[in-house]
């Protein structure tokens, strides 16, 4: 179930960005699942299907790891979340700050079935990133 003024919320909070910036839009695991809950996950469209409970649950265990900073929703559109009433903001990627390797981070989305996972080198592209510390790094990962 779709709760219908948070995801209005959350369209106007990317759309206050928006405004601001035309560079990419990364979203807080919390607020990208606050009032999401459907049998197939939105960012992980196209494999499963995974519950938005349990992807949610995935991310947030993975965000615990003590060599992880930040693990952040990017944002893709909302074109169908406007249009229908059972249909989320879009997604294809989440973003990991961390100090640990590209084979160790595939590793910890095994499970969720991820198409890619990459070095992000252009922090620039992203206006609202935190400061990342030395040793840590932003990598991307991506579901097709």
């Amino acid at each position: 179930m779709i709760d219908q003024p948070r995801k209005k919320a959350l369209i106007e909070y990317i759309q206050q960005r928006q405004r601001s910036n035309d560079r990419e839009i990364l979203i807080a695991l919390e607020l990208y699942f606050d009032g999401y809950d459907d049998e197939h996950c939105a960012v992980s469209a196209n494999v499963g299907p995974f519950t938005t409970t349990h992807f949610a649950a995935r991310l947030r265990e993975i965000r615990q790891r003590p060599d992880v900073l930040e693990l952040l929703i990017r944002f893709y559109d909302y074109a169908d979340a406007l249009e229908f009433e059972d249909s989320w903001i879009g997604s294809d990627s989440v973003y990991v700050v961390t100090s640990a390797s590209l084979n160790a981070v595939r590793d910890w989305f095994e499970d969720l079935e991820v198409s890619e996972v990459w070095d992000e080198p252009d922090l620039t592209r992203f206006p609202d990133l935190m400061q990342i510390p030395d040793g840590f790094r932003l990598v991307a990962v991506w579901w097709d």
